[in-house]
């Protein structure tokens, strides 16, 4: 993940900004050539969505998302 950042920020798609209270960590943040890039891939994301999820009912895409939930919570370090 840290070598994805980094990627991120060397091509200026992010921005890191050191928190006030805690010298340690960093707020990411898109940037403007960030956002823009993510305005120009939007098509192509959506029509690849509409393919991927071509045949499904809503039902089905219901039930595909309540499971990816469930395994998410199932992942995550005991309260």
């Amino acid at each position: 993940m840290a070598r994805i950042i980094r990627l991120l920020l060397d091509q200026r798609l992010l921005t890191a900004e050191p928190l006030p209270h805690d010298g340690r960590r960093t707020r990411l943040r898109v940037s403007l050539l960030g956002q823009q890039t993510l305005d120009a891939v939007q098509p192509v994301v959506l029509q690849n969505r509409s393919i991927a999820l071509e045949g499904l009912s809503e039902a089905d895409i219901r039930l595909v998302r309540d499971l990816l939930e469930r395994i998410y919570q199932n992942c995550l370090p005991p309260a």
